[in-house]
């Protein structure tokens, strides 16, 4: 069975596999995806940029208040996401975002590979 996850953009969405695999081999796949995300606080329209393996979760948590940096900033909006494959790539994208903070062009950002990678080349 394939799970595609919603919301992403940036990038087509590559499925997550659970049960079986794609090609109906009776072995067992699970394939992990790290999101970096972007919210918007709606109370002082301060950005916050994070990274997680499992969004919706996360921004439940967010939303929730369980999140220490963000509980008084709530209600909070996702503005922006993209997954990586690997951890590593995800961290180092949410540390060029971070970095970069107040520069990012959120219009760009979702619209324009090209911007995303002079992000990369910046850093």
């Amino acid at each position: 069975m394939a799970l595609y996850p919603s919301g992403l953009r940036g990038r087509s969405a590559k499925p997550l596999f659970v049960g079986s695999n794609p090609t109906g081999a009776s072995n067992s796949s699970i394939f992990i995806m790290f999101f970096v995300y972007i919210l918007l606080s709606k109370k002082d329209n301060k950005r916050f940029t994070g990274m997680t393996s499992n969004i919706q979760r996360r921004i439940l948590e967010h939303n929730s208040g369980l999140v220490k940096s963000t509980k008084n900033r709530r209600p909070l909006e996702v503005i922006y996401n993209e997954y990586f494959e690997t951890k590593s790539e995800a961290i180092s994208f949410e540390k060029i975002l971070k970095t970069k903070k107040e520069k990012i062009n959120i219009r760009f950002l979702k619209a324009d590979v090209n911007y995303r990678l002079s992000l990369f080349n910046e850093a």
